[in-house]
């Protein structure tokens, strides 16, 4: 099986010689503040906004953000399979302190504080207040536990409340794109 979710001008579509390969996009919609998980009451499924475009509904995963109907940024996969996952944040700096290390990191487990982190992406900022930088980061992941295999996204900051992610109104400065890749 093999294909790809496009998009031809602004007209969603699908490009495939298969079965369709499905995805979802959610971008994010407020500011994470310091280290700390990255909070579903700051992302958004995006269906076509002025900052993102995801796939229409039928194409969309059918992903669920949350975990027994709070807000705690845990993703859980509809069904089992091998899932492409591939996030952008942009990392930005309020103060002149120099960052080192701001990280993104990919959780794995049945919670937000119950999780191994699977992947660990990285930028640093100048020495210069409002600095950016963008982090990106990619994994595959086997999923043939829907209970105890779920995915979250959490920063660490060398600077603290210092160093935020990035969102302003209008623009898209951050997303994480889930794509089903196959059946186990």
């Amino acid at each position: 099986m093999s294909g790809i979710v496009g998009r031809s001008s602004s007209v969603s579509g699908m490009i495939s010689d298969g079965s369709p390969i499905m995805g979802e996009l959610y971008q994010f919609t407020s500011p994470t503040v310091g280290s700390g998980n990255i909070l579903g009451t700051q992302m958004a499924l995006a269906t076509g906004t002025s900052r993102a475009y995801g796939p229409p509904a039928s194409r969309s995963l059918g992903m669920s953000l949350g975990t027994s109907g709070t807000a705690d940024g845990v993703f859980t996969f509809p069904t089992m399979g091998i899932y492409h996952i591939l996030a952008t944040v942009n990392i930005y700096a309020t103060n002149s302190n120099h960052s080192r290390y701001n990280h993104v990191n990919f959780n794995i487990g049945s919670a937000n504080n119950s999780s191994t982190i699977i992947g660990q992406f990285s930028g640093w900022t100048a020495s210069a207040d409002n600095t950016h930088t963008e982090v990106v980061g990619q994994c595959f992941v086997y999923i043939d536990d829907l209970t105890n295999k779920k995915f979250h996204m959490s920063t660490s900051f060398e600077e603290g409340s210092g160093v935020r992610t990035w969102v302003s109104d209008g623009q898209n400065h951050g997303c994480v794109f889930f794509m089903r890749m196959s059946d186990l």
